[in-house]
């Protein structure tokens, strides 16, 4: 292996790291979206379970308010009843009255009807609050994890950058240059070893002869011919120090 390709699979593995720290640092807020809109959706489901016996409510207080209405005017009917004298007059408000009672009672039972209702979607609010408690402990735990995870990444692409910089320089300049083209073009992983001792491991095509034996010089440098990337040869070095 040629000399320099020791330090540029150094800064390889740090680039590698680098690129892995930014990539999680860029995906945060989006995860962390992702998390509050959980938390938005169950709290939603509850204020709309809590704006249903709301609703209810309501609508059980105007019955109630339309049941007095009816008894109120039942007792004014019965107190012109009471102080008429004609027997025609009579029977005309005990109809009214009649109906007014029938009124009355339809109402009771709306409103019967609707306190059970509204037991059941007061059930249906406790239900979807003891629902949110453990979802809500799930996604705090994550995001903590999440805030964990950012500081380390944070921490670790700052020192990573340190020794990016520090080590560049002790690269050779042409050989830097290609690597950084090759990074430039996508290919994080410039620098990659041969399979099998003859096809490259980034585009998994075999090279030639000739390639094979300038990944394994000293004072040469391989190319594949296929993808550009620069090779060498681990088994080939490992047998070497046997």
């Amino acid at each position: 292996m040629h000399p320099a390709l020791q330090q540029l699979l150094s800064l390889q593995q740090l680039d590698l790291l680098a690129a892995h720290d930014a990539q999680f640092i860029a995906r945060y807020p989006a995860e962390v979206a992702a998390l509050d809109k959980m938390t938005q959706n169950k709290q939603s489901d509850i204020r709309t379970a809590e704006d249903k016996v709301r609703q209810a409510e309501v609508r059980l207080r105007t019955l109630d308010l339309n049941a007095k209405s009816e008894t109120d005017r039942i007792a004014q009917l019965r107190a012109r009843q009471a102080s008429t004298r004609k027997n025609e007059e009579y029977q005309a408000i005990e109809h009214e009255v009649a109906t007014h009672e029938q009124k009355r009672n339809q109402i009771e039972e709306e409103e019967l009807q609707l306190m059970e209702e509204i037991e059941l979607l007061k059930g249906a609010v406790l239900t979807a609050r003891a629902a949110f408690i453990p979802v809500q402990e799930q996604l705090n735990k994550r995001r903590g994890e999440l805030d964990i995870q950012l500081a380390a990444a944070q921490k670790r692409l700052s020192d990573t950058q340190q020794k990016i910089t520090t080590i560049r320089p002790q690269i050779d300049a042409n050989l830097l240059k290609q690597y950084d083209r090759l990074c430039a073009g996508g290919k994080l992983n410039a620098l990659v070893p041969l399979s099998h001792g003859k096809i490259c491991s980034g585009c998994h095509l075999e090279v030639t002869s000739q390639t094979i034996l300038d990944a394994r010089s000293t004072d040469r440098i391989g190319i594949c011919e296929n993808c550009g990337r620069i090779l060498y040869d681990p088994d080939y070095e490992a047998s070497q120090k046997k």
